[in-house]
Protein backbone atom coordinates (compact mmCIF):
# COMPACT_ATOMS: atom_id res chain seq x y z
CA UNK A 1 0.00 0.00 0.00
CA UNK A 2 1.14 3.43 -0.76
CA UNK A 3 0.18 6.67 1.67
CA UNK A 4 1.20 10.04 1.15
CA UNK A 5 1.39 12.14 3.80
CA UNK A 6 0.08 16.05 3.71
CA UNK A 7 0.84 18.60 7.26
CA UNK A 8 -1.86 21.47 7.02
CA UNK A 9 -2.44 24.25 9.33
CA UNK A 10 -6.05 24.47 10.36
CA UNK A 11 -6.68 27.58 12.90
CA UNK A 12 -3.28 26.60 15.19
CA UNK A 13 -3.29 22.99 14.61
CA UNK A 14 -1.48 20.93 12.94
CA UNK A 15 -3.24 18.24 11.19
CA UNK A 16 -1.83 15.33 9.15
CA UNK A 17 -4.00 14.30 5.96
CA UNK A 18 -3.52 10.23 4.78
CA UNK A 19 -4.31 9.42 1.28
CA UNK A 20 -4.60 5.57 1.04
CA UNK A 21 -4.34 3.80 -2.14
CA UNK A 22 -5.90 0.19 -2.06
CA UNK A 23 -4.53 -2.28 -4.62
CA UNK A 24 -5.77 -4.54 -7.27
CA UNK A 25 -9.30 -4.41 -8.04
CA UNK A 26 -10.12 -2.46 -5.43
CA UNK A 27 -8.81 0.74 -6.46
CA UNK A 28 -11.55 2.34 -8.55
CA UNK A 29 -14.22 0.56 -6.59
CA UNK A 30 -13.88 1.47 -3.21
CA UNK A 31 -12.20 3.54 -1.05
CA UNK A 32 -10.75 3.11 2.28
CA UNK A 33 -13.24 4.07 4.05
CA UNK A 34 -16.61 1.79 2.01
CA UNK A 35 -14.39 -0.74 2.54
CA UNK A 36 -14.18 -0.58 6.48
CA UNK A 37 -17.44 -0.03 7.16
CA UNK A 38 -18.32 -2.97 4.70
CA UNK A 39 -15.74 -5.00 6.81
CA UNK A 40 -17.44 -4.22 10.39
CA UNK A 41 -20.81 -5.01 8.77
CA UNK A 42 -19.45 -8.12 8.03
CA UNK A 43 -17.83 -8.82 11.50
CA UNK A 44 -20.76 -7.57 13.56
CA UNK A 45 -23.79 -9.74 11.16
CA UNK A 46 -21.45 -12.67 12.03
CA UNK A 47 -21.10 -11.96 16.03
CA UNK A 48 -24.81 -11.44 15.67
CA UNK A 49 -25.46 -15.04 13.33
CA UNK A 50 -23.09 -16.58 16.15
CA UNK A 51 -25.07 -16.07 19.18
CA UNK A 52 -28.26 -16.90 17.63
CA UNK A 53 -27.19 -19.81 16.68
CA UNK A 54 -26.38 -21.13 20.14
CA UNK A 55 -30.24 -20.81 20.71
CA UNK A 56 -31.78 -23.65 18.72
CA UNK A 57 -35.16 -25.85 20.28
CA UNK A 58 -37.85 -27.10 19.86
CA UNK A 59 -41.36 -26.49 21.97
CA UNK A 60 -44.45 -28.16 22.04
CA UNK A 61 -47.14 -30.11 24.16
CA UNK A 62 -46.16 -33.67 24.91
CA UNK A 63 -47.42 -36.44 22.01
CA UNK A 64 -48.81 -33.34 20.64
CA UNK A 65 -52.32 -33.13 22.78
CA UNK A 66 -52.91 -29.88 22.87
CA UNK A 67 -56.66 -30.08 23.15
CA UNK A 68 -58.32 -30.96 26.17
CA UNK A 69 -61.40 -30.31 28.41
CA UNK A 70 -60.69 -29.40 31.56
CA UNK A 71 -63.54 -29.65 34.60
CA UNK A 72 -64.04 -27.05 37.08
CA UNK A 73 -60.79 -28.75 39.21
CA UNK A 74 -58.57 -27.92 36.72
CA UNK A 75 -56.27 -29.92 34.12
CA UNK A 76 -52.83 -30.12 33.34
CA UNK A 77 -50.84 -30.47 29.83
CA UNK A 78 -47.30 -31.53 29.54
CA UNK A 79 -44.97 -29.59 27.55
CA UNK A 80 -41.63 -30.61 26.23
CA UNK A 81 -39.40 -28.41 25.27
CA UNK A 82 -35.79 -30.18 23.93
CA UNK A 83 -32.24 -27.72 23.73
CA UNK A 84 -30.75 -28.54 20.17
CA UNK A 85 -27.32 -26.65 21.07
CA UNK A 86 -24.45 -27.86 22.89
CA UNK A 87 -25.00 -25.48 25.80
CA UNK A 88 -26.92 -25.21 28.44
CA UNK A 89 -30.08 -22.66 28.04
CA UNK A 90 -32.79 -21.00 30.14
CA UNK A 91 -36.06 -20.15 29.29
CA UNK A 92 -38.58 -17.85 30.58
CA UNK A 93 -42.28 -19.19 30.52
CA UNK A 94 -45.39 -16.96 30.47
CA UNK A 95 -48.81 -17.52 29.15
CA UNK A 96 -51.71 -15.33 27.07
CA UNK A 97 -55.12 -15.88 26.69
CA UNK A 98 -55.38 -15.20 22.84
CA UNK A 99 -59.05 -15.72 21.93
CA UNK A 100 -59.49 -12.83 19.73
CA UNK A 101 -56.64 -14.42 17.44
CA UNK A 102 -57.30 -18.01 17.86
CA UNK A 103 -59.94 -20.60 16.13
CA UNK A 104 -61.89 -23.57 17.75
CA UNK A 105 -60.57 -26.56 17.32
CA UNK A 106 -64.52 -27.14 16.82
CA UNK A 107 -64.68 -24.39 14.10
CA UNK A 108 -67.38 -22.50 16.40
CA UNK A 109 -67.01 -18.37 16.68
CA UNK A 110 -64.24 -17.52 19.38
CA UNK A 111 -66.50 -14.52 20.21
CA UNK A 112 -68.07 -16.41 23.36
CA UNK A 113 -64.39 -17.88 24.55
CA UNK A 114 -63.61 -17.50 28.10
CA UNK A 115 -60.22 -17.21 30.22
CA UNK A 116 -58.52 -19.55 32.21
CA UNK A 117 -55.71 -19.24 34.48
CA UNK A 118 -52.16 -20.94 33.53
CA UNK A 119 -49.88 -21.42 35.92
CA UNK A 120 -46.00 -23.46 34.98
CA UNK A 121 -44.83 -26.63 37.66
CA UNK A 122 -42.45 -29.03 36.95
CA UNK A 123 -42.71 -32.54 37.07
CA UNK A 124 -43.06 -32.79 40.84
CA UNK A 125 -45.51 -30.27 40.94
CA UNK A 126 -43.28 -27.44 42.24
CA UNK A 127 -44.27 -23.54 41.01
CA UNK A 128 -41.27 -22.31 37.83
CA UNK A 129 -41.25 -19.57 35.96
CA UNK A 130 -38.14 -21.01 34.13
CA UNK A 131 -36.42 -23.90 32.63
CA UNK A 132 -32.93 -24.82 32.58
CA UNK A 133 -31.67 -27.26 30.14
CA UNK A 134 -28.53 -28.97 29.34
CA UNK A 135 -27.21 -29.15 25.86
CA UNK A 136 -28.50 -31.86 23.58
CA UNK A 137 -31.66 -32.25 26.41
CA UNK A 138 -35.06 -32.46 26.46
CA UNK A 139 -37.36 -31.16 29.99
CA UNK A 140 -40.60 -32.17 30.84
CA UNK A 141 -42.78 -29.59 32.68
CA UNK A 142 -46.65 -28.89 33.05
CA UNK A 143 -49.11 -26.41 32.55
CA UNK A 144 -51.61 -26.33 35.47
CA UNK A 145 -55.33 -25.01 33.84
CA UNK A 146 -57.85 -23.37 36.07
CA UNK A 147 -61.17 -22.30 35.87
CA UNK A 148 -62.21 -19.14 37.82
CA UNK A 149 -65.41 -18.85 39.54
CA UNK A 150 -68.37 -18.62 37.94
CA UNK A 151 -66.68 -19.17 34.02
CA UNK A 152 -69.27 -19.98 31.83
CA UNK A 153 -69.70 -23.57 30.67
CA UNK A 154 -68.98 -25.52 27.85
CA UNK A 155 -66.90 -22.51 26.33
CA UNK A 156 -63.26 -22.94 24.77
CA UNK A 157 -60.35 -20.69 25.82
CA UNK A 158 -56.66 -20.60 23.50
CA UNK A 159 -53.79 -19.90 25.83
CA UNK A 160 -50.65 -19.22 24.18
CA UNK A 161 -47.58 -20.75 26.19
CA UNK A 162 -44.25 -18.98 25.24
CA UNK A 163 -40.79 -20.12 26.10
CA UNK A 164 -38.14 -17.12 26.10
CA UNK A 165 -34.33 -17.58 25.84
CA UNK A 166 -32.82 -15.79 28.18
CA UNK A 167 -29.45 -16.42 26.19
CA UNK A 168 -30.56 -15.20 22.75
CA UNK A 169 -32.56 -11.82 22.81
CA UNK A 170 -35.90 -12.19 20.32
CA UNK A 171 -35.69 -15.92 20.42
CA UNK A 172 -38.99 -17.11 21.61
CA UNK A 173 -41.01 -20.53 21.24
CA UNK A 174 -44.61 -20.89 21.36
CA UNK A 175 -47.71 -23.30 21.03
CA UNK A 176 -51.20 -23.22 22.00
CA UNK A 177 -53.76 -24.95 23.99
CA UNK A 178 -57.15 -25.43 23.46
CA UNK A 179 -58.85 -25.78 26.53
CA UNK A 180 -63.12 -26.52 26.75
CA UNK A 181 -64.52 -25.45 29.49
CA UNK A 182 -66.94 -28.41 30.63
CA UNK A 183 -69.46 -29.11 33.49
CA UNK A 184 -68.60 -32.34 35.40
CA UNK A 185 -72.10 -33.40 35.64
CA UNK A 186 -72.52 -33.57 32.37
CA UNK A 187 -69.62 -36.94 32.26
Amino acid sequence: METRHKLSKMNNFSVIATDWKLPGFFKDQFDLTTLTIIVLFLVFNSLSTFGQSSCQADFDVYKSRNIRSVPLDGTYYTMVITNKTPSRNTYSLSAKNINSTCSNTDGSSTSNNVDINSTFLDMDKNRIDKIEIDGGQSVKFLVRITVPTGTALNKWCCTQIVASSTQCSNYRLSTVLHTLVINPLDE
